[in-house]
This record gives structure tokens, sequence and C-alpha cells, in this order.
């Protein structure tokens, strides 16, 4: 009988020592990876532990890792990502744990790799102009038509002061494509009393095509093409702005014109820039008289988001315009009667 109690005795502890024997590798191991320089989360890195050659793992997208079953004792990680030296740190189990590991970057992650070439030139079938730069500043606070209209070869067709409308061949209105951030401009493409709907403020460069080259943007692009192109969102981290006033003694005019771009430290991936412009002025005048109804008010807004991910790009683009201007009477002419009247009537104003 005592042997048997005594068998039962050794049975019970063994049946009590094992399962805590085997609890003691279940523990977890957690954490993340980040590098040295901006803290920025190192995601899709390789981390392997060397006493374990089977346990070895990969970080998600935003650095964090995960290995599980492991003992209690001290293990070696080695942790490698592309932008970052090879890193080893030693790691000690005693239960559910924790580690935040730091890499350093590469010496040569400054570098710059160069590639050039030559192009041929462009035959003369292909011809593009463009204001940017210092000149673009001294057409600031023109419309869009009034500002292509100092590029060689396009001129404007104007009714009033305010209504002004690019041409390039003798063309105009549906014969001539605007794009505006790559959108195809189609409202106000009609006759010469509409004007395009696109602030100038938004682009930092203004591009006109010419030749058999604008048609590869479509049958509708017979006169040309003109690209309204806004300059890219800034890359580093940070904030920057820009403001513009543009005065004019004829009517009074006023312009002003803001943007801010931003990318926040935290969220690198992000960056967006907004804009704004008002302009208002009266009647435009000539050395004798008025042109009644030629006064205007304008607002607009634009904004830009985008988002790069290694997997994936956005960007997205919004743009608001918004005008009451004045058409001249006196420019609605169908014969020489309604000239006469025109001549006579208070679109004039003598002064």
């Amino acid at each position: 009988m005592i042997n048997k109690l005594f068998a039962l005795l050794i049975g019970l502890v063994c049946f009590l020592v094992v399962p805590a024997q085997n609890d003691s590798c279940n523990y977890t191991l957690t954490g993340t990876l980040s590098d040295d320089e901006h803290g920025e989360q190192l995601g899709y890195a390789t981390i392997y532990v060397v006493e374990l050659p089977k346990k070895s793992t990969q970080t998600n997208d935003r650095g964090q890792f995960i290995i599980k079953g492991l003992c209690s004792g001290t293990y070696t990680l080695v942790c490698s990502h592309l932008n970052c030296e090879r890193t080893t740190v030693k790691v000690v189990v005693t239960g559910y744990t924790s580690s935040q590991i730091v890499m350093p970057h590469h010496e040569h992650t400054g570098s710059t790799v160069v590639v050039s070439d030559r192009s041929d030139r462009p035959p003369v079938s292909q011809t593009r102009s463009e204001i940017s730069g210092r000149q673009l500043d001294f057409v600031r606070g023109q419309n869009l038509g009034q500002a292509v209209a100092s590029l060689p070869g396009v001129t404007v067709v104007q009714t009033g002061g305010n209504i002004a409308k690019p041409v390039i061949h003798g063309m105009h209105s549906n014969r001539l494509l605007i794009l505006n951030n790559g959108v195809r401009q189609e409202g106000q493409q009609w006759g010469i009393e509409h004007a395009p709907e696109i602030d100038p403020f938004i682009a930092s460069r203004i591009s006109v095509i010419k030749g058999a080259s604008a048609v590869r943007y479509g049958s509708d692009a017979i006169a040309g093409v003109i690209l309204i192109e806004p300059g890219d969102i800034r890359m580093k981290p940070g904030i920057q702005g820009e403001f513009n006033a543009v005065g004019f003694s004829n009517n009074g005019e006023g312009n002003v014109a803001a943007i801010c771009e931003h990318r926040p430290e935290k969220y690198r991936a992000f960056a967006y820039r907004v804009q704004g412009t008002y302009r208002r002025g009266g009647n435009y005048a000539t050395p004798n008289y008025r042109l009644n109804n030629t006064g205007v008010e304008e607002y607009n807004f634009s904004a830009n988001a985008v988002y790069n991910h290694r997997r994936f790009d956005a960007d997205i683009f919004f743009s608001q315009f918004n005008t009451t201007i004045g058409i001249f009477s006196g420019a609605h002419l169908g014969n020489i009667t309604d000239l006469y009247e025109a001549i006579n009537s208070s679109a004039l104003s003598i002064t």
C-alpha cells in the first residue's frame, strides 16, 4: 500500500512539474525598430535569433515585430534593413518582453547617383515656351490670357478689361486645350465673352505647346496646349509659405494671394498645400473716359494633398474659381447701327 501511495505521489509531482517546464518556453518577445537619426519606424526589416536559427521574422509597415515560443534566457537578435547598418543586440527574456531597437543609418545614405543622357534637339514641329521664376513674377495679378500673351506666338482676344482668352494660330476656345494640374479645363471654353476659370497664382510654371506635338493631348488641341503646372510639394518635414500683393493704378485693382505647404514631422509620408487669392477692381479708364461695367471681384481657393507609401502613392487636387465680372456693354456689336448706339450710349463716360 505504501509503495502504491509513493508511486502516485511521484506521478503527481511529474504531472505538475512538466507543464511548468513547458510553460517557460511559451514566452513572447515584441518590439519596434527605428533609425537613430529621425526616429523613423523601419518597416519590412529582417530579424533572426542566433541561438534559434529557425526563429526569424519581419517587421510590419510600422516597424513592429513579434517572436513567439521563447524560453527564459538571453537571446542574440540580428536586425537588417536596407537603409541601416546591420545591428546585433542582446535581449533577456524572462516572460512577456518588449524591446525597442535603434539602428544606425548607412554612412553613404547621403550620397547621390546622377544619371545623365543627351537628348537630340527637337524638330521645329515641337515648339514649347514657358513662363517661370522671375518672369512669372512680372505677370502676377493678371488673368491667364494676359499672362500667356507675353509668350511668343500667343495673342489675346479681349472683351473689356477682365475677359481675355489666349489665341494661338488665330484659334481659341474649343480649339485650344488648357490643362490645370493635369485636369482638362472644360468650362468657359465657348466664345470670346468667356474667360478661362483658372487662377494663375496656382502655377509655378505656365507652358505653351504648339505645333504637331500638341495633338498628342487630344483632337481638340489643334491650336496648341496651355499647361498650368503647380510646383512640387516640399519633401522635407516643416512648413513654408508665400504671400503676394499686387496693385494696379488704372482701375484701383488690388490682388492678394497666399500659399502654405506643410509636411508633418511625425507623418512624413503625408504633405499638403493650400492656396487662396482675392482680387477686386473698378472700371478701367482711358485718357478721356471710363469703360463702364468693366469691374471685377474674384476669390479663388485650391488644395493639394499627397501621400507617398512604399506600396502606393496618392495625389488629390482641388481648385475652386469664383468671379463676378462686368461685360463692357460697348462690346456688343452686330452691325453699324449697334456701333453708333454703343458710341452714344452710357458705356463710355466722358470725363
